[in-house]
C-alpha cells in the first residue's frame, strides 16, 4: 500500500507541474508558427497539390492569413521560404492528434513526465522530485519558446524518447521508434542499441507499428508524397545564420556550412554503430541516449527542441538531486541567454558547446557502465498507465 501511495503522490506531483507549466507558458491565442507549416501541408495535399514544392506550400500559407496568420504574407524582400522536410507519416500522426499544437505538446508532456516517474519509481522520493522539478524549470526557460509558443516537436520528441527508454529492456522499442520517425535520423539513433543487440527482435517489434503508420499515411495521401519527400531529401539547402546545437555551429568562424549534410549523417551513423557494438553490454537506455546525442550533434542540424530529451539524462544515470538541479539550471540558462544569438555574433557557440558536452559525457558513461546491472527494469503496464 505504501508503494502505491508513493507512486500516486509522484503522479500527482507530475500532473500538477504539467498543468502549471502549460498555464504559464501556453498561449491559446497564438497561431503557432511552425505548426502552421504542417497544417498548410495537409491542406495542400487535400487539394491534390505537393507540399514538398515550397512554392505551393508558401502560397498556401500566404493566401490564408485568417487560418495561418498574417505574418506569412510579407514583403517580397523578406518573404518566408518554408520547406516541409518531415515524411508524410508525420502529417498522418498529426491527423491522429487532431491537427492540434496543444494536443501534440500535451501528449509529449504526459509521455515525458510519465516516463520520468516510471524510470525513477524505485528512487527516493526526493530524487524523483528533483528530476520532475528540474525538468519543469528547464522547460520553463528558453526551450518553451520553441516547444510551446511556436508549436514545435520538442516535447513530443522528448516524451517518445522517454517511452523508448522505459521499454529499453523488454524489446518493445519498435512502437516508440516508429512514432519517432518524423525525425528519421533521431529514430535511427534511438533504435541503434536494439538493432545491434538483436536485429530480428527489433524488426519484429517495429514491423506492425511501422506498417500501420505507413498504411494510414497511404490511405490518407497516397504513395506520391512519399516519393516527393525522398526527392526533397536530396536537395542541398543553406540552413541560414541561426545557431543550433550541432557541430555545424560550434566554431562559426571556421565556416562549416549546411553542406555538411550527408557527410555529417554518415559520420554520426558510423560513430553510433561503433559505440553500440564496442559497448553492447552497457545498459540499453544509456547507449540509446549516447546514440541520440551523437546523431543530433554530428548530423549538423539540431535546434534546441531536438535536444529537450536531455532532461532524461539525470534520470537514467541516477544523479543526486543537487547536481540535477545545478546542471538543469545551467543548461536552461545557456538556452535562455543564447537563444537569439546569430553565428556572426559569437566566436564559439555556447549552445553547440553544450551539445558537445552532452555527447562526451554520454559516450563516456556508455563506456564505463559496461556489464553493470540494467539501469531500469521496464514495466510496460506502468508506462501505459502514465503516458
Amino acid at each position: 500500500m505504501d508503494n502505491r501511495r508513493d507512486l500516486a503522490l509522484r503522479v500527482i506531483v507530475a500532473g500538477l507541474l504539467i498543468a502549471g507549466l502549460f498555464a504559464i507558458r501556453w498561449d491559446s491565442s497564438l497561431q503557432h508558427f511552425d505548426f502552421q507549416t504542417w497544417v498548410a501541408s495537409d491542406a495542400v495535399l487535400a487539394g491534390g497539390g505537393n507540399p514538398y514544392d515550397s512554392v505551393q506550400l508558401n502560397a498556401e500559407l500566404a493566401a490564408n492569413p485568417d487560418i495561418y496568420g498574417p505574418h506569412w504574407a510579407t514583403a517580397d524582400d523578406d518573404k518566408f521560404d518554408l520547406h516541409l522536410l518531415n515524411p508524410p507519416s508525420w502529417l498522418a500522426q498529426l491527423r491522429l492528434l487532431g491537427m492540434s499544437a496543444f494536443v501534440m505538446s500535451s501528449a509529449g508532456a504526459l509521455a515525458l513526465y510519465g516516463s520520468i516517474v516510471a524510470l525513477s519509481r524505485r528512487d527516493p522520493y526526493i530524487h524523483a522530485l528533483a528530476y520532475l522539478g528540474t525538468t519543469t524549470l528547464f522547460l520553463y526557460l528558453s526551450p518553451s519558446a520553441t516547444s510551446f509558443r511556436l508549436g514545435q516537436t520538442g516535447l513530443l520528441l522528448a516524451g517518445l524518447v522517454g517511452v523508448r527508454l522505459v521499454w529499453a529492456e523488454c524489446g518493445r522499442a519498435g512502437t516508440s521508434v516508429a512514432l519517432l520517425s518524423f525525425k528519421p535520423h533521431l529514430a535511427l539513433a534511438a533504435a541503434a542499441p536494439d538493432i545491434v543487440r538483436s536485429p530480428l527482435r527489433f524488426a519484429r517489434s517495429l514491423a506492425v507499428p511501422a506498417a500501420l503508420l505507413l498504411g494510414y499515411s497511404v490511405v490518407l495521401y497516397g504513395f506520391d508524397p512519399w516519393f516527393e519527400w525522398l526527392r526533397e531529401l536530396t536537395v542541398s539547402r543553406d540552413q541560414g545564420n541561426t545557431t543550433d546545437m550541432s557541430i555545424r555551429t560550434l566554431f562559426p568562424d571556421v565556416g562549416v556550412t549546411s553542406n555538411l549534410g550527408l557527410w555529417g549523417l554518415a559520420a554520426a551513423v558510423t560513430a553510433i554503430v561503433a559505440t553500440s557494438i564496442r559497448w553492447r553490454d552497457a545498459p540499453p537506455a544509456v547507449t540509446a541516449l549516447a546514440a541520440l546525442a551523437l546523431m543530433a550533434f554530428l548530423s549538423g542540424h539540431a535546434f534546441s527542441h531536438d535536444w529537450l530529451w536531455m532532461v532524461l539524462v539525470p534520470v537514467v544515470l541516477k544523479w543526486r538531486p543537487l547536481p540535477t538541479l545545478i546542471v538543469g539550471f545551467t543548461a536552461g540558462a545557456v538556452y535562455t541567454l543564447y537563444s537569439d544569438v546569430r553565428l556572426d555574433e559569437v566566436a564559439v557557440n555556447p549552445k553547440a558547446v553544450l551539445g558537445l558536452s552532452v555527447v562526451i559525457y554520454l559516450v563516456a558513461m556508455t563506456a564505463t557502465r559496461r556489464r553493470e546491472p540494467a539501469v531500469i527494469e521496464a514495466n510496460p503496464k506502468l508506462i501505459d498507465q502514465l503516458a
